[in-house]
């Protein structure tokens, strides 16, 4: 559509774009319409239109300004644009973009009038911000080419400055308008519809070599050689009534010389008057241009051909590989699918033999085990078997150090290859390439392909995919030993299971027995063979069954097993218990697998330990009975001190339970305190019974009973506990106790309890010197010496059990006589491996009178 002249009734004048105040149609109107028709005219033959848009004052929206081409209804459309539109994001990132129109979302659903199908969207913006959009329309539904958008730079800088103009009116644009082409290379023009030229560029009076006040005004075709004027005056007129587009009339220079030119017009406005816009283009760069294009074109077209070939190749190489791939992982047999696999890749690639070398564990010598041979090629497999290194050691280091061997002409070997050639040369060997396999680290062997018509070019694509395919051989290779230890391991280990006493057997969710070894098929009268396929659970009692199932199918893989005992009856009708162990096997979903079962015969084991428990309680009556008698023995020599011993022993074990002491512990603590003053045996009567005050040398003798009472229980192998409480329970915290005068934590902590025990119970004892105590004065004596002389803890506990646990020595304690044997706790755990106790010496100490007494007391 043939944009109107401004100022005509039938258009009226546009809207102001940016609120300046001023009519658009007149000098703003003339320079963006010539803009515009520059744009379409430099931008190529695929461009029928377009339009400028710019921003308005408050940024809101888009105003269509200028525009050429627009169908009737889409120039209604196409009025106005938000800046929420989509287009607006990347006219803020100042990007081109391209709007295909035939889209059913596009931006431009009814702008164009012959069926154009694209709209390039350029933006014009200044340092970073929007200032609005041209917009080219083409028809051929392909955006710009890049060239065309360097094309149009300098142009979208005018509209830069014009837009700048509008919204900041800085400089008057007049003088700007005809400068929009001025800097074109090509011949710029600007005609009225007379053909008479208005304006030219700097192009124009450098080509033609005339001056611009030469040509001002001067008619178009004067500028054309006589013989053609008419053609061109007829082409002008073509032009301004859109008839034709282009011309390819000379121009005629001054000098005679004639300049080849294409001749491209539109119409536009400029200066508030209908004008047509004409630029020439010269032919001779325009041929340099095609020539120029048509050579990328070709070489274009020579990489695409080439890299389709590259392409077709690659893709026959890889279904090469996917073919080797799905043999080599095939769950058939492995030498044929290997001499599968070479048959494939050596056909493929055009190889004359495809061979496989496998080195030996034992002695490192490499053999040719696998061999694939071209039709009219001899097989070399035969001669080719246990090489040593040392017969190719040139060869055997490349593929060492390198892992491959590309040999693309054998007759240009090094000299340090000269073995390793003449060896090739006699087999006819033109060309090779090796690759090396290796699995769990070191070298196993290689892979190759050899070439025997030609010297072949060994390509990289060739030198990868080998290698990908020695990589699958050797996976391949070590999947098939790994197997094959899979089947010794499990033949090994079915031997074990089928040797072995204990009663195995494995089954399915459903319960079809899989496995049954000689013990467990034995256990129920059968052989293995006939038990296998049978159902487990028949075996089972019927009143039970459920309950079996059902434990069976409780496991899940956090809780997979449960132990538990069963007697069941043999064949042959004989009880027996068994300890079963039954496993689930679970699959990565959680599915049960399989079961196993696991039962072993602890018939025997029950029955050696009920006569060990036997035993062991024969040995604990003996003893029971040992100690009642070293118990009584001191009773039997000094009868003042009758039942001392088995009251200190009571108020002792007390004392430790209350201090929250565990059993072991308590009963070290009693028989300590029973057999506390058992080395008493070696004092003499009359010292132990003597009414007034000992000497020195009596008091020494007393003080020895405690190790002497050790001495006595070593014979016997008690626990050690028991005789560190036995030597220690005359020591006190303050080290003033005897016979070794420890302190504090020195002295274990039994000992601390049968100490105070120990002199609760004298005080309150009748004694041949004196008469028994009140219990409160044996209570002030512990409390008032707690901390220094006893142990906080025990005092506190012993005050509680005679304060608010009312204790009191038993009755039964008191007299004479009583045979105590029922009231012993059960004896501690054998003696364990003890360290050497101190020899027992007198304190060289001085003694105080309550020392004194206490001592002989006890």
């Amino acid at each position: 559509m043939q944009q109107p002249v401004p100022g005509e009734a039938s258009q009226g004048v546009p809207p102001d774009p940016v609120g300046s105040g001023l009519p658009v149609s007149f000098v703003v109107q003339e320079a963006l319409s010539l803009c515009l028709a520059s744009a379409i005219m430099v931008a190529g033959e695929e461009v029928e239109g377009g339009a400028i848009y710019l921003l308005d004052q408050s940024a809101s929206h888009y105003d269509l300004v200028t525009w050429q081409g627009f169908s009737e209804g889409g120039l209604s459309f196409a009025q106005r644009y938000s800046v929420a539109d989509e287009r607006d994001h990347y006219l803020r990132l100042g990007i081109p973009f391209a709007v295909n129109c035939r889209r059913p979302h596009a931006d431009y659903p009814v702008l164009l009038a012959d069926h154009e199908e694209t709209v390039t969207v350029l933006p014009i913006t200044f340092r970073s911000s929007p200032l609005g959009s041209l917009d080219l329309l083409s028809r051929r539904g392909l955006s710009l080419a890049s060239a065309s958008v360097e094309r149009l730079a300098p142009l979208l800088g005018r509209l830069t400055s014009l837009a700048r103009h509008l919204r900041d009116h800085r400089f008057p644009l007049e003088s700007h308008c005809p400068d929009v082409l001025d800097h074109a290379d090509d011949l710029c023009f600007v005609l009225d519809l007379e053909g008479r030229i208005l304006w030219s560029n700097r192009a124009v009076a450098n080509r033609l070599r005339r001056s611009p006040e030469e040509l001002l005004g001067l008619p178009m075709t004067e500028l054309h050689p006589s013989r053609r004027r008419r053609e061109a005056q007829r082409a002008i007129e073509e032009m301004v009534a859109g008839v034709r587009s282009t011309s390819h009339i000379p121009f005629l220079r001054p000098d005679g010389s004639l300049l080849c030119a294409e001749i491209s017009a539109t119409c536009g406005c400029w200066r508030g008057r209908q004008v047509l816009v004409a630029v020439a283009r010269h032919l001779v760069e325009c041929n340099e241009a095609t020539a120029r294009l048509r050579q990328r074109q070709d070489r274009l077209e020579r990489t695409m051909d080439e890299q389709q070939k590259r392409l077709v190749e690659h893709l026959r190489l890889q279904n090469t590989m996917v073919g080797v791939s799905r043999l080599l992982i095939a769950t058939g047999e492995l030498e044929t699918s290997i001499q599968q696999a070479l048959h494939l890749f050596g056909q493929r690639l055009g190889a004359d033999r495809a061979y496989l070398f496998q080195m030996s564990s034992r002695d490192g010598t490499y053999s040719n085990t696998h061999e694939w041979c071209a039709p009219e090629v001899s097989s070399r497999l035969a001669s080719r078997q246990q090489l040593a290194p040392g017969d190719f050691p040139w060869w055997a280091e490349r593929l060492r150090c390198d892992g491959r061997l590309c040999i693309p002409n054998v007759d240009i070997l090094p000299a340090a290859a000269s073995a390793e050639q003449r060896v090739l040369q006699e087999l006819g060997i033109r060309s090779l390439v090796a690759i090396g396999i290796t699995h769990g680290g070191r070298l196993r062997g290689f892979v190759g392909l050899d070439f025997c018509q030609t010297p072949t070019t060994i390509r990289h694509s060739l030198v990868s995919l080998l290698r990908l395919f020695a990589d699958a051989l050797g996976n391949a290779l070590e999947r098939a030993e790994g197997e094959q230890r899979i089947r010794e391991s499990e033949k090994s280990l079915r031997g074990i299971l089928a040797d072995t006493d204990a009663l195995i057997c494995r089954f399915d969710a459903e319960g079809t027995l899989g496995f049954v070894n000689h013990a467990y098929a034995s256990f129920f009268g059968h052989r293995p063979e006939e038990m296998v396929g049978t159902n487990f659970f028949s075996l089972v009692s019927e009143r039970v069954r459920p309950q079996v199932r059902a434990a069976f199918q409780s496991l899940t893989p956090a809780h997979p097993a449960f132990v538990y005992e069963q007697e069941i009856r043999r064949h042959d009708g004989t009880l027996r218990l068994q300890r079963w162990t039954d496993r689930a096997f679970f699959s990565a979903d959680g599915a049960p697998l399989h079961y196993q079962s696991v039962g072993i015969d602890i018939t025997d084991l029950v029955h050696a330990r009920h006569e060990a428990m036997e035993s062991l309680a024969q040995v604990e009556r003996a003893l029971r009975n040992a100690v009642r008698a070293l118990a009584k023995t001191q009773e039997i020599r000094d009868p003042y001190t009758a039942g001392h011993q088995l009251r200190v022993a009571d108020l002792s074990v007390r004392i430790a339970h209350r201090l929250g002491m565990d059993e072991q512990e308590q009963s070290a603590v009693y028989y300590g305190a029973l057999l506390h003053d058992l080395g008493k045996i070696h004092i003499p009567m009359d010292i132990l019974s003597k009414p007034t005050r000992l000497s020195a040398a009596e008091y020494s003798l007393i003080q020895c009973h405690p190790a002497s009472g050790v001495d006595i229980l070593r014979e016997i192998q008690l626990d050690e506990s028991v005789e560190l409480i036995t030597l220690g329970h005359h020591e006190r915290l303050d080290g003033s106790g005897y016979p070794q005068g420890l302190r504090g934590e020195e002295i274990t902590r039994g000992a601390r309890i049968v100490a105070v025990a120990d002199v609760v119970d004298s005080m309150v004892s009748h004694r041949p010197y004196r008469a028994a105590l009140p219990t409160a004065d044996a209570l002030a004596e512990i409390s008032g010496h707690s901390g220094t002389k006893y142990d906080r803890e025990v005092v506190a506990a012993c005050l509680e059990l005679f304060g608010s646990g009312n204790y009191r020595f038993p009755e039964c304690l008191l007299e004479k006589g009583v045979d105590v044997a029922d009231s012993l706790p059960p004896p501690p755990l054998p003696p364990r491996a003890r360290a050497p106790l101190a020899p027992a010496t007198s304190s060289s100490r001085p003694t105080t009178h309550t020392d004194h007494q206490q001592d002989r007391h006890t």
